[in-house]
């Protein structure tokens, strides 16, 4: 909430560390997560009421990472063309935000423009 009384850290292990991490146990990732969070955020990260991972890969809609890559110079050609409406489809992902692409506050950015377009 606005009023900091509750955080949400979020993080990705990508490339091939993805696949390095995959095959180890869920605890030994749970152990070395928070140990890269409590090194940023400090010893209250290490100690969360809640934790969760999502393997990306093992979704079989994605197959992949939390976002695409996109080839050189697409982001800057045809950024609109990601976001225009096909009819009542409003595209919303990290890839669609105007701001923090391929990033959850990305995602959530797009989600709220593509809602306010399809309230309009």
């Amino acid at each position: 909430p606005r009023d900091g009384s509750l955080g949400c850290l979020y993080g990705l292990i990508v490339g091939d560390q993805a696949q390095i991490w995959a095959a180890r146990s869920a605890e030994a990732r749970r152990r070395a997560v928070l140990g890269v969070f409590a090194k940023c955020f400090g010893p209250a990260a290490a100690h969360p009421t809640k934790y969760f991972e999502w393997d990306w890969a093992e979704q079989p809609w994605i197959r992949g990472g939390s976002s695409i890559v996109l080839a050189p110079s697409v982001l800057t050609r045809y950024a609109d063309v990601m976001r225009r409406p096909v009819g009542r489809i409003h595209w919303a992902s990290t890839e669609t935000a105007t701001e923090g692409f391929g990033t959850m506050d990305g995602a959530i950015l797009a989600g709220e423009r593509a809602a306010g377009e399809a309230l309009r």
